[in-house]
């Protein structure tokens, strides 16, 4: 039976191809050594979603996930979390913007790779303190992120390593991410209006020249055919 694999890319399970199998490997030794009775974990509140956190319109909204976090200490709204999404990732319009220096980027080596089969050279990675999350209810962590020179209508992705740290789970249905801290379950609501915002720059944003960053080469032009040679009339 044929099998379609998920779309990975980035740094996360290491730097080179060494790291990277040494990683995959870790998989099948823990598969084979785990038992029961191992190291116990504190028992946490349940994570749950109820028709209280619906949103407050229609249900069948197609909205996606925005929201905003404290990241190194600046508000960075049009956060865009994406389960899809191998890395954290930070644009480097934004990382300017906060005052941050190339200089602060640690090296990486692992290209990003788009569903297109393209991939993009990393400016570098930084690891920044984040703050996530309503009064008592907030989670600080440091988290990292894969600063990349792309355009884009967001100012940063939350993928799945951010969401593994913070212990999160989203549901698109009630537009909302819930996650652990010390003082139970926090929450994190979407911007409709931005994230409607979002999608519509975005859809502007189609087939013009800047926005089309999956590109790696240039199509060479079509070349002029031609003109037929009239025919003589019989």
């Amino acid at each position: 039976m044929p099998v379609i694999n998920m779309i990975v890319g980035g740094p996360e399970g290491g730097d080179s191809a060494n790291t990277r199998k040494a990683w995959a490997r870790q998989l099948y030794v823990g598969t084979i050594y785990w038992r029961e009775g191992g190291s116990k974990k504190a028992c946490r509140e349940p994570i749950v979603f109820t028709d209280k956190d619906l949103p407050t319109s229609e249900v069948a909204h197609r909205d996606t996930l925005v929201t905003a976090v404290d990241v190194g200490g600046v508000v960075v709204r049009w956060i865009l979390v994406d389960n899809g999404s191998s890395v954290n990732v930070l644009y480097l319009e934004t990382f300017t913007k906060m005052g941050l220096e190339q200089e602060q980027l640690a090296p990486v080596k692992t290209p990003l790779a788009g569903f297109t089969g393209d991939s993009v050279e990393a400016e570098g990675s930084i690891t920044l303190p984040i703050e996530i999350g309503s009064y008592p209810s907030v989670q600080k962590l440091d988290m990292k992120f894969i600063v990349v020179d792309l355009a884009c209508s967001h100012n940063a992705i939350l993928g799945r390593p951010g969401l593994e740290d913070l212990r999160a789970l989203i549901s698109i249905e009630h537009l909302c991410m819930k996650f652990h801290t010390l003082n139970g379950v926090g929450t994190v609501r979407c911007d409709r209006r931005v994230a409607r915002d979002y999608y519509l720059q975005a859809c502007r944003g189609m087939g013009k020249r800047e926005m089309q960053v999956h590109e790696i080469t240039e199509r060479p032009p079509k070349k002029a055919m031609p003109p037929r040679p009239s025919q003589p009339w019989n």
